[in-house]
């Protein structure tokens, strides 16, 4: 068979591979799939089959894992003057170079210097240790959430005052 998918819904068949007398799953290979489907990849600093620039680009995200690590390595930025970001999450994006779904965030410089967007795959081990081109990075500062401010990033600090991201 294919991928996890076709593995996975294929042992549902009766007789399926994986099944047992009464077509039913056992518990370990059920334990052993539901594990093969949550798998991420591996950690690196740039996604395989990347181009352009990095972290700007939708064709070059920058690889974290899951949602907090987004938060994290936004929360660590800094732009070119040194003041960290205010943040948002913008979206979904399509998929990235090595097919994972993307999140695109917008960032405002706190002192108004720099905004920018950057594109990010949360499907990897680990945050990469590169930055985008210009940034530099230092202790948690930066503000944030992560799901969208229709008016950023005047509305960001009414959004959710206590949540998702504030200096620690």
């Amino acid at each position: 068979m294919g991928g996890w998918f076709d593995r996975w819904f294929g042992r549902f068949r009766p007789g399926g591979a994986g099944a047992n007398e009464g077509g039913r799953l056992s518990r370990k290979e059920l334990d052993r799939l539901i594990r093969e489907a949550f798998e991420v990849a591996p950690r690196c600093d740039t996604v395989p089959g990347a181009s352009g620039r990095f972290g700007f680009e939708d064709t070059s995200p920058i690889p974290v894992r899951r949602r907090e690590g987004e938060l994290d390595y936004l929360k660590r930025l800094r732009c070119s003057c040194g003041k960290p970001f205010f943040f948002h999450r913008a979206g979904s994006c399509g998929s990235g170079p090595d097919g994972h779904i993307l999140d695109a965030y917008e960032l405002a410089c706190q002192d108004r210097h720099f905004d920018t967007t950057l594109f990010f795959d949360m499907y990897h081990a680990g945050p990469s240790a590169r930055l985008p081109e210009g940034l530099t990075q230092g202790e948690p500062a930066g503000v944030g959430v992560a799901h969208r401010v229709e008016r950023f990033p005047e509305d960001l600090e009414p959004a959710h005052p206590s949540r998702d991201s504030r200096p620690e």
